[in-house]
């Protein structure tokens, strides 16, 4: 079964047809042992040091558990371009536009 990353409620029995295993990125950062490690892994893929660390401690989740697919919304905070852009930058080598 694919992972795919979440960061807010959505329809599990829809993802669990489609063949996924449901991550919740943020229950996975707030739970890590040691979550300042997850926030150090986006920032040294380059997110900014001002941006949100809620932020890059999902990104440092997808990352240090290899999900590819996931699904985010606007409002988990302000920045979610930062995170976008770099999603597609290491997936697709080219900057998004958002």
């Amino acid at each position: 079964m694919n992972k795919i990353g979440i960061t807010t409620t959505v329809p599990i029995e829809i993802l669990l047809a489609a063949g996924y295993q449901p991550v919740d990125l943020n229950n996975e950062f707030i739970t890590d042992p040691s979550p300042e490690r997850l926030v150090n892994i986006a920032e040294k893929a380059g997110f900014p040091l001002n941006c949100c660390s809620w932020i890059k401690g999902i990104y440092g989740v997808r990352m240090d558990y290899g999900i590819d697919d996931f699904m985010l919304t606007h409002h988990i905070k302000t920045r979610i371009e930062v995170f976008l852009d770099m999603l597609v930058r290491q997936k697709y080598g080219w900057q998004a536009i958002i």
